[in-house]
């Protein structure tokens, strides 16, 4: 797994090693253990285990390798019961932008609400693009009164922090949503001069703040398949 980019959505399945190098535990509340897999390896020679010291590729280990009884590998299955990135928040926010606003009719809405909530919490609820992003995620899903709520937070804390193309920016995505209008981005917005494919790890975050809440790098849009 990339750790700085990659995104898993609820019902995805996730397996963690518990023995290797730069091991990131996701939170219990983010995941359940479907199950337990145990494999044998050698089992008096190790070279990367923090059990018997080992670490020839620099893993932490006091020694290269280490002669001895090597427990056996034991991989966890692990079922993701809500969004899960391990990167900066820009990634949820971005994804979420892209779902909530394609002009595709096909496109699952669901996931980038989720997305979004997810970057809101991370951010405490203190970022304007994530707000922003997250009343266009509910206008999508026809909840034009969270949607309007959820705008408005994003109005005073563009007004508070002295955001003008945020602020000028949601307050028409206010005016859509009073109409019960969602709103869509047109497919050149959401093409090869937008930005590259989040899920498919080729995101950049730079600056160039867009709309509700995309940033990104102009380059080849390479697609996924949580845009298809």
């Amino acid at each position: 797994m990339d750790f700085s980019r990659s995104v898993l959505a609820t019902g995805e399945i996730m397996i963690v090693p518990s023995n290797n190098s730069n091991l990131v535990t996701p939170d219990p509340g983010d995941v359940e253990n479907a199950a337990v897999l145990e494999f044998p390896v050698c089992p008096w020679l190790s070279t990367v285990h923090a059990a018997t010291g080992a670490g020839f590729y620099g893993a932490g280990g006091l020694l290269p390798f280490v002669f001895g009884p090597v427990p056996v590998e034991k991989y966890f299955v692990c079922r993701v019961l809500r969004t899960l990135c391990f990167g900066p928040p820009e990634i949820l926010n971005n994804l979420a932008w892209r779902l909530a606003t394609s002009p595709d009719p096909k496109v699952a809405t669901e996931p980038g609400r989720s997305a979004c909530e997810r970057a809101c919490e991370q951010t405490h609820f203190e970022i304007t693009i994530c707000i922003g992003t997250l009343a266009a995620a509910y206008a999508e899903a026809g909840r034009f009164d969270d949607a309007m709520a959820t705008a408005q937070k994003a109005i005073a804390l563009a007004q508070q922090n002295g955001e003008q193309d945020l602020l000028q920016k949601n307050q028409e995505l206010l005016e859509l949503y009073r109409a019960h209008k969602a709103y869509h981005e047109t497919i050149e917005r959401l093409s090869c001069r937008t930005m590259n494919c989040l899920f498919c790890s080729y995101f950049s975050p730079v600056a160039g703040v867009r709309a509700g809440g995309v940033k990104g790098t102009p380059a080849t849009f390479a697609p996924c398949r949580f845009l298809h």
